[in-house]
């Protein structure tokens, strides 16, 4: 009776450090997943701001730049030409300048910053552009001999040179920092936690790895018990077997 019931606790303790393993290899595993999600977290977040508004507002503002500068380039060779063709085709080209750059510069005021830095320059800059097509539009319409043709001609470039002043200023001081230093920082973030992620992985290997040992010495330590009663019970069988045929050979 004694022994079926040490064969049972045997049995019992294997099937339990058997569920203590499961557990652990659970619990490592997850372990590993909540440590990724923990550190990644923060860098996708860092990823989608840098994605979805840094770089998109910098790539407006380039935009809003290049245009505004073909534009001022086509503005001046209509004012300059005297053959009416290519003067038509200047302002064309002008025209068709401006509505790429007005686009660019409502792109990127969607997804800009509105800080109480950057918000006064988005309004000077608007305001030099606006100042800079209105004396263009006269330009257009008059004759260099005009009086004030000259003092508009000067105020216009003037205007046009502090808007694109203004816009490599918004640049410079707001964006092309954030790209340069959030690119460097995402890089040297994802680089830490794979660092991260190796070491909770090596420590729920190694937490499941001893878990682990530790069940196959006790399963190896049952196994010796087991062979040891194996072995008395071969033994009592045989003395009890002999002592059987002793006495029936007496009788």
């Amino acid at each position: 009776m004694s022994k079926g019931v040490s064969r049972l606790r045997r049995l019992h303790r294997a099937m339990l450090w058997t569920w203590i393993l499961i557990a652990v290899g659970c619990l490592a595993g997850a372990a590993v997943v909540l440590t990724a999600r923990a550190v990644l977290a923060p860098i996708s977040n860092h990823a989608a701001t840098l994605a979805h508004r840094i770089l998109p507002a910098d790539l407006a503002l380039e935009q809003t730049s290049t245009q505004a500068r073909l534009g001022q380039v086509a503005f001046l060779d209509a004012i300059q030409s005297s053959d009416s063709a290519v003067r038509g085709e200047a302002i064309l080209r002008a025209e068709r300048a401006g509505q790429v750059q007005d686009s660019s510069w409502a792109a990127y005021l969607k997804i800009a910053g509105h800080t109480a830095e950057e918000q006064p320059l988005q309004r000077a800059t608007h305001g030099a552009f606006v100042a800079s097509r209105t004396l263009g539009g006269l330009l257009i319409g008059s004759s260099p001999a005009d009086p004030s043709y000259a003092k508009n001609l000067s105020d216009e470039r003037a205007q046009s040179s502090l808007g694109l002043a203004l816009l490599d200023q918004i640049q410079a001081r707001f964006y092309d920092p954030s790209v340069k230093n959030g690119t460097t920082s995402v890089v040297s973030s994802v680089s830490n936690a794979r660092q991260t992620i190796l070491i909770a992985a090596v420590a729920a290997f190694l937490a499941f790895l001893g878990v682990g040992a530790v069940m196959v010495r006790r399963v190896r330590r049952d196994g010796q018990a087991a062979d040891r009663d194996s072995y008395l019970r071969a033994i009592e069988f045989r003395r009890s077997d002999v002592e059987t045929r002793l006495q029936r050979a007496l009788e």
